[in-house]
């Protein structure tokens, strides 16, 4: 049997045929066959399980960049200050009646309403918790995920432009260890209390609609 192209996929599964695959039987109908009578194949079928490196770099990369700047907008968030008129005192921004906003460009209200809702936010607890908790999903107290974390190329560090913490990685370490044990890499993201159950946890937990989250 011959197919036109070496790529097929069975129940959502891809296969790759790297080499051809002759069976017991000769082209002229004959069967190779042992001193015992059981079939010699010519080319014996085995499979080889390939991690799709390139993949799961990408979604991880995808991840850190979004997580960092989720954890920038939190403290931003929280930690912005309301507009401050130029004798320090904090200005009093009410909505804009109809009348006032006849008399204003675009231009101007836009700058009104963004002074108005700057630090609207400042002091929030619940989001000043919710920054602590996220801060906590990569920081784990066993010896071997932290080793997992620094095998893979993930770190801790803190961004002097956004002055928030923010996750550092080093590609190259996290293609190797995905080559070598991608079992590790992928236990550290989806077990009990791995990064993204923290994450999801927390999450759920200050976003939902119902009830009032109780910052701890």
């Amino acid at each position: 049997m011959t197919r036109s192209s070496n790529n097929v996929s069975i129940d959502g599964l891809s296969f790759t045929m790297k080499e051809e695959f002759d069976g017991s039987y000769n082209k002229d109908g004959t069967q190779n066959l042992d001193a015992a009578g059981n079939p010699v194949y010519k080319n014996k079928v085995t499979f080889q399980n390939q991690t799709d490196t390139d993949k799961i770099v990408d979604a991880i990369k995808g991840m850190v960049e979004d997580y960092n700047a989720m954890m920038s907008e939190i403290k931003s968030a929280y930690s912005t200050m309301p507009y401050r008129k130029s004798g320090g005192s904090f200005a009093n921004y009410e909505p804009l009646t109809d009348e006032e906003r006849e008399g204003m460009s675009e231009s101007a209200i836009e700058r009104y309403e963004e002074k108005a809702k700057q630090g609207i936010l400042f002091g929030d607890r619940n989001l000043s918790s919710l920054y602590t908790k996220m801060n906590q999903a990569f920081s784990f107290s066993n010896r071997e995920d932290v080793d997992t974390l620094k095998d893979m190329g993930i770190s801790i560090g803190f961004s002097l432009n956004e002055g928030t913490q923010a996750i550092q990685l080093d590609e190259a370490k996290l293609r190797s260890m995905l080559e070598s044990d991608p079992d590790r890499v992928a236990d550290l993201f989806t077990k009990t209390d791995g990064v993204m159950d923290r994450m999801k946890t927390q999450l759920e937990y200050y976003g939902k609609t119902t009830g009032e989250p109780r910052a701890s």
